[in-house]
């Protein structure tokens, strides 16, 4: 698997999160219905478009097997919540919440296990995945209303959506730099006597 497709998809679903919280915060004096079709809807896209790039690949590794099988399942639970969304909705803020809480994990994750590589700034990340976690906990476990449920999803996503671009473009940087030689290890990093 090529490090360009890697960071096309990853640039792609940090794109559609942005929109998709976007969507959530514009759209919240609607029920819940509508934000489970959303969901439901841009899981579909992504399973689509997940499958269609598989195809499209002439070489392909298991990976890239694996990434089109979680495709086809994120094309089959947006089906679900196309057809069932009052299923869906009687569960809706510990489905968003959990799925808010672990966005922001991720996010935090990723950005602490990057501070090596990108050096400074890392922690700017680090606090939109932690911002993301929290809210995600307000939305799982407090009592709030439908409309402020689908707003503090919609700035969780967002912010899950901008730290990934950051993440991104900062690791495309690091990578470019030690493709040229001037990368030089963080303070701490170096091999040998001080």
């Amino acid at each position: 698997m090529k490090i360009k497709n890697v960071r096309l998809r990853l640039l792609l679903a940090d794109i559609i999160l942005i929109l998709l919280g976007a969507l959530f915060i514009i759209f919240n004096q609607f029920m819940a219905t509508m934000f489970v079709q959303v969901v439901g809807g841009v899981f579909v896209l992504l399973g689509i478009i997940g499958v269609i790039v598989f195809i499209a690949m002439k070489e392909k590794s298991v990976v890239d097997t694996i990434m089109m099988a979680g495709c086809v399942a994120a094309a089959l639970v947006g089906l679900f919540f196309l057809i069932k969304p009052d299923v869906v909705v009687s569960a809706f803020n510990y489905i968003f919440g959990s799925i808010m809480i672990m966005a922001g994990i991720v996010v935090l994750i990723t950005s602490l296990g990057n501070s090596r590589r990108v050096g400074k700034g890392w922690w700017v990340t680090a606090l939109f995945g932690l911002a993301a976690a929290i809210l995600g906990g307000i939305v799982l476990f407090a009592e709030i209303a439908d409309n402020v449920i689908s707003i503090l999803a919609g700035i969780a996503l967002m912010l899950c959506g901008i730290a990934g671009l950051i993440e991104t473009i900062r690791l495309r940087k690091a990578f470019d730099r030690m493709s040229r030689r001037e990368f030089t290890p963080p303070p701490g990093d170096r091999v040998g006597p001080v």
